[in-house]
């Protein structure tokens, strides 16, 4: 392993900034060029949300949209640069309690794509 990989301790100390909602500490594990691919969108791929900045700028949104939101019930599997993420979302004051999944993969030690899907 190099220092430039992805630990088990980076995407663990990741998820717990998604759930305290700290977007500089989340944004601090995404590369410039990342591109998070989200579950919705005009396409059956999803819709692809390029760079970082971008990137920051849904997430701050669905920190303050749903205040609430929560990932429980992770459980993370990280082979090279590759790492899949089971979880439970959930808003209860907007009655959202889906299952998903993220599907990263990691450059440099940094988040380059995140491929987000939902059952449901």
């Amino acid at each position: 392993m190099s220092e430039d990989d992805f630990t088990e301790d980076m995407l663990n100390d990741m998820l717990s900034a998604f759930n305290e909602h700290d977007l500089d500490r989340v944004m601090s594990y995404f590369a410039e060029d990342a591109v998070m691919i989200a579950p919705a969108g005009n396409n059956q791929a999803g819709t692809p949300i390029k760079g970082r900045e971008a990137i920051a700028s849904a997430f701050s949104n669905r920190f303050s949209q749903q205040p609430d939101v929560a990932w429980n019930e992770a459980v993370s599997f990280l082979s090279g640069n590759r790492a899949y993420t089971s979880w439970r979302v959930q808003t209860p004051s907007a009655g959202i309690d889906i299952k998903g999944c993220d599907v990263w993969t990691f450059r440099n030690g940094k988040v380059v794509e995140k491929d987000v899907y939902y059952k449901g």
